[in-house]
């Protein structure tokens, strides 16, 4: 049923539907800008405390009714814009996310802010860790293992900086979003509840070297002290970078064997091709493995799909082998007629050529999992 509510928007053309969402954020962005300014300007004329706010944070969460989130981030950009206006125009020029603004906070001076920001213009967040790392890199951290202590967090409360004095907010490598629970009170029984584990980071330290940390379980650790071991008298120093990227080396190398036939001694592809002519169509063919190769290094081990605007798709995982020409409609098994893509665009390029109910339905009977492996595709099996 449809009411016309802004959400429905089914009749939409993809041509206006990408147009209007440029409009939107183009206009969500000069809009970002005007919000992060007022509240500058807030905390100029000290309003929130007019307003019996002790701090602008806890006017901003309080009074506004922004997340903590919300609050740290425009508050940072607020202040660092008070200091060096031209922010100001590339927040509403998107040439900076607010996110990038609070990573810039504590190297970010008088003398550098105009460099910095050119800088810093147009990149992710982890690009901008990448440029602070290498104008601001730091030292290496040791390699180590530690237990960690068992999780346990008290009863849900008010988070633990949204009292404290906006000049006492976490600095801009906190996580904002998930601040540290707060003492409980000696009147309460502190209650266990469930802790969602901390996911793996991966942290610029300088510009060839990064940081790492992950949980890892105890068998983890037993295999890792075991191939230490292992490769004791190829990595004497027995460090943990060193051993680990041992493994890698070696898993990578059993990896690309596995799935794209990858070996420093080839069988020629003629060869292969005898067995293959022989195939009835009505049983998929194997790609020979010498094709598969190729393909693997042509396209780099990354989805080859190239949207409209002439951008490449990045995906390296999941990949799958694709006919450009069907192979039910006597596409071959060729390298000209074969690429990589990603799950995701071999599911969009199979739609196109088959109907997107009938890629849902030959999905659903093959029952999801098998559905992921490289040579068994809805679009290379119909």
């Amino acid at each position: 049923m449809k009411t016309g509510e802004f959400w429905e928007l089914g009749g939409v053309s993809d041509a206006q539907l990408r147009r209007e969402l440029t409009v939107l954020l183009a206009n969500g962005y000069r809009t970002e800008a005007r919000i992060v300014a007022h509240i500058a300007e807030v905390e100029e004329r000290r309003l929130h405390s007019k307003d019996g706010c002790s701090s602008l944070f806890e006017y901003c969460v309080k009074q506004l009714g922004l997340s903590e989130s919300e609050a740290f981030h425009r508050l940072t950009a607020a202040r660092i814009a008070r200091r060096f206006p031209p922010l100001f125009a590339m927040l509403e020029r998107r040439e900076l996310h607010l996110t990038a603004v609070c990573l810039l906070r504590d190297y970010i001076t008088p003398e550098n802010h105009l460099e910095l920001l050119e800088e810093a213009s147009h990149k992710t967040k982890f690009q901008v860790q990448e440029l602070l790392a290498r104008r601001f890199p730091r030292p290496d951290v040791v390699s180590r293992i530690r237990k960690l202590p068992t999780a346990i967090a008290t009863s849900p409360t008010l988070p633990a900086w949204s009292g404290r004095p906006a000049a006492e907010l976490p600095s801009a490598s906190a996580t904002p979003a998930t601040p540290a629970t707060p003492a409980t009170p000696p009147s309460s029984v502190p209650r266990a509840v469930p802790v969602a584990p901390a996911r793996a980071t991966i942290e610029p330290a300088s510009e060839a070297r990064y940081r790492i940390q992950l949980n890892a379980s105890a068998a983890l650790k037993e295999k890792l002290e075991l191939f230490k071991a292992l490769v004791s008298h190829s990595v004497p120093s027995g460090d943990i970078a060193a051993v680990l990227e041992r493994a890698l080396d070696l898993a990578l190398e059993q990896a690309e064997k596995q799935r794209f036939a990858k070996t420093e001694r080839p069988r020629s592809s003629r060869t292969q091709m005898v067995k293959r002519t022989s195939l009835h169509r009505e049983h998929r063919e194997h790609i020979p493995n010498a094709v598969q190769r190729e393909v693997a290094e042509r396209d780099g081990l990354r989805c080859s799909y190239v949207g409209a605007s002439g951008c490449r798709c990045l995906a390296r995982a999941f990949l799958q082998i694709h006919h450009e020409q069907p192979w039910a409609r006597g596409g071959a098994s060729t390298s000209e007629n074969l690429r990589l893509l990603c799950a995701s665009h071999n599911r969009l390029l199979a739609e196109r050529d088959f109907g997107v109910s009938h890629v849902a339905a030959r999905r659903a009977a093959r029952q999801g999992p098998k559905t992921e492996t490289i040579n068994e595709t809805s679009h290379t099996r119909e």
